[in-house]
């Protein structure tokens, strides 16, 4: 169960990408560094987490996005 998540910065800055169950709970925390401008990506090992609803929450300058996904085992 790994995934990878891919982003695109239109300009540097800090990024933090973490992993959240259905119930808002933090499970894992991809990234929390500063990344040049550009494409990235990122790994998810889900390996020990249950299957079911997630979020991948990315905030860089100010800007947050979600994204939902689905861990089936």
């Amino acid at each position: 169960p790994v995934t990878t998540v891919a982003f695109n910065l239109a300009e540097q800055g800090n990024v933090n990408v973490s992993v959240y169950n259905i119930k808002g709970q933090k499970v894992s925390e991809l990234t929390n560094d500063f990344y040049e401008a550009g494409q990235h990506q990122l790994i998810w090992n889900a390996e020990g987490k249950a299957s079911g609803v997630y979020f991948v929450r990315m905030h860089t300058n100010g800007t947050t996005q979600n994204q939902k996904i689905i861990l089936m085992k």
